[in-house]
């Protein structure tokens, strides 16, 4: 049996990746509250692995939970695209060896464009109306 092609390996990395991220993202329709943690937790994941690597730490993120992490935060807020595909799955292929240190401008550039669509979208919502409930007299 041959050995799998990088090009295999990334494909299949790709593939875990999103079918743990489709298992672990919460409906946010039916739980908005889950959805706001599950998110929040994801950007904590980031931002140690921001903070390990300024430190110049050993102590980082597996590289699997990191792009699990960025997958989250950039679904949720619809802001993925196939350069960050490409170095999620190569965060998510550890037999490639990814290298963790040199990942972090474009991680930190998913954050803030994740963080960036997500005020878009608080300020996008539309206000909710107030209710019958609500009148002062």
């Amino acid at each position: 049996m041959s050995k799998p092609t990088k090009q295999q390996v990334l494909t299949a990395a790709n593939l875990e990746l999103f079918d743990r991220l489709k298992r672990s993202l919460p409906d946010a329709d039916e739980d908005h509250d889950v959805a706001v943690d599950a998110f929040i937790d994801a950007e904590t994941l980031i931002d140690a692995y921001l903070d390990a690597v300024d430190a110049r730490s050993s102590q980082l993120p597996a590289g699997p939970d990191l792009a699990l992490a960025c997958a989250h935060v950039l679904v949720a807020t619809q802001a993925m695209t196939q350069a960050d595909l490409d170095i999620l799955s190569r965060l998510n292929a550890p037999a490639l060896g990814a290298p963790l240190y040199e990942c972090a401008p474009q991680v930190a550039d998913m954050k803030r464009r994740a963080l960036a669509a997500l005020e878009l979208m608080a300020t996008a919502a539309p206000s909710p109306a107030p209710s019958q409930d609500d009148a002062p007299f």
